[in-house]
Parts: structure tokens; sequence; C-alpha cells
């Protein structure tokens, strides 16, 4: 009986172990570079869907990038971008606040608030939203992989 407990207990704490060690390493605290890399990457982002420089804006996404609207509505890269040149949204004003960007490796999550004020059909709206976006590193550059936008009372 007293080996069965030691061979059970034995293979509980290997396999605990085994559970500990398969875990996603936490974000990395100690890459402000790399952070400030994202933020200036975003605002980049936003300063393009303001000018309408769809080109430059699309230069950044990854080829298999996906975008999920406010909607639920779900875009791959050209999908989104035949959505942006059509002219039907033009945006007006992007003001992200209270971005918190973590890296994991050669991927960086970007999350906080933003208020987007576009021009639709003639009339000028105004979107307060959360947004969360994921960049991945290749061949040496951020690439924006995914975008998702939610409605949001908070600001």
């Amino acid at each position: 009986m007293m080996t069965t407990l030691r061979i059970f207990l034995l293979t509980l704490a290997v396999g605990s172990w085994f559970c500990v060690a398969q875990q996603a390493p936490p974000a990395s605290e100690d890459q402000p570079a790399t952070r400030d890399e994202i933020v200036r990457l975003d605002s980049e982002l936003n300063h393009q869907l303001v000018a309408g420089a769809w080109d430059a804006y699309a230069a950044h996404l990854a080829a298999d990038c996906l975008y999920t609207g406010r909607e639920g509505t779900t875009r791959n890269k050209q999908q989104l971008l035949a959505d942006l040149r059509s002219g039907t949204t033009k945006f007006l004003d992007i003001q992200p606040e209270k971005v918190v960007v973590r890296i994991y490796g050669d991927t960086a999550v970007a999350n906080g608030y933003r208020t987007d004020v576009i021009r639709q059909y003639g009339k000028v709206l105004t979107y307060p939203e959360r947004f969360t976006e994921t960049f991945i590193r290749r061949d040496g550059r951020w690439w924006l992989i995914a975008l998702q936008l939610t409605p949001s009372a908070e600001s």
C-alpha cells in the first residue's frame, strides 16, 4: 500500500511539473523599446487611416491579417482594404488611450480604448470602442495580424 501511494505521489509531482513547465511565459516587462515601437506603429496606422493612405496602411498588414469590426463582422486583408478603398467610410479622427502593450517573443498584443470619428453616408458618427491588436515579427519587422474592435461606453 505504501509503495502504491509513493508511486501515485511521484506521478502526481512529475505530472504537475510538466503542466507548469508547459505554461506560456509571462509577457516581458523589460522591453520598453519594443513596446515603444508597437505604440509608434499603432499611431502610424491610425494616421494612415485618417489620411486615406491605403497602400501605406496595407504595407503593414500581414497577408493573413484578420479584422473583426465593432458589429462582429470579420474581414481578411483583401476584404478590409476593399471596404476602406470604397470611400463609404472616411476616418476623421482616431484617438487611442490607455494603451497597454505586452510582448511575447515575436508577438505583441496592444489593448486599449479608442474613439473613432467617421463620416459614413454623409453623417458624422463617433464610436468609443475597446481594441485589441496583435502584431507578429516576421523577417525583422512588425506586421498587424489581427485587429478586433468592440463597442464601449468606457473611455
